[in-house]
């Protein structure tokens, strides 16, 4: 469905086509960033990564998704990669303390929830479209605050009205981010903390202004 560079063996890319066709045939949002990653010259294959079911290097131009974790799982985090990419294709600056240290915090703390709002409403466009449930069940499972405040479907309320309501559920899934305390917090230690840590060429004093 989209012209994507694969890398590893062929039962790999079998399995990464099965992916994007998955999303790029019944969900227009993920389609969209799927599509601008792949004309950005992003390249997808699998790795094995300690504690994450995905990443996206602006620098190598590279997807990589987690190969032990289910296709259920990795539907979202393709599309939220993917969203990272098309981000940094649009201008958001990815390098670390561009910015002074409450900015940056703000700016990559607004990436993440953004790039989690585009995997759900992704998980529910799928779900419209083929009554396949599985990744917007896993996506739930693992970020219930995420999906907490967002009205589902129900006898009043049709699956394809949830769908049509996008940016509604997209700005409720947003601000569901930042209710993941716990997650949060990880986050920010185990990503921005090594980050700003690590950023060469600027004493305390710039760093903190």
């Amino acid at each position: 469905e989209l012209a994507f560079e694969f890398t590893g063996s062929q039962a790999a890319k079998k399995r990464l086509a099965h992916l994007i066709n998955m999303i790029a045939k019944n969900s227009p949002t993920g389609k969209k960033v799927l599509e601008d990653a792949a004309k950005s010259g992003y390249s997808v294959g699998f790795e094995l990564l300690a504690n994450s079911c995905g990443t996206c290097s602006k620098e190598d131009k590279k997807i990589l998704l987690n190969p032990c974790m289910t296709d259920a799982k990795l539907t979202t985090t393709f599309a939220h990669e993917s969203r990272h990419a098309q981000q940094d294709m649009r201008g958001i600056d990815s390098h670390f303390c561009t910015y002074d240290i409450a900015t940056e915090l703000r700016l990559r703390r607004s990436k993440e929830a953004d790039a989690q709002a585009v995997a759900l409403q992704t998980a529910l466009e799928i779900r419209a479209a083929t009554h396949d449930g599985s990744a917007f069940k896993a996506f739930k499972e693992a970020y219930p605050p995420i999906v907490a405040n967002i009205p589902l479907h129900s006898a009043d309320r049709p699956i394809e009205k949830v769908v049509a309501d996008r940016n509604m559920n997209m700005s409720i899934a947003f601000r569901g981010w930042f209710d993941q305390q716990d997650l949060v917090s990880a986050y920010e230690h185990g990503y921005l903390k090594a980050h700003l840590e690590s950023v060469d060429g600027k004493d305390e004093t710039e760093q903190l202004h």
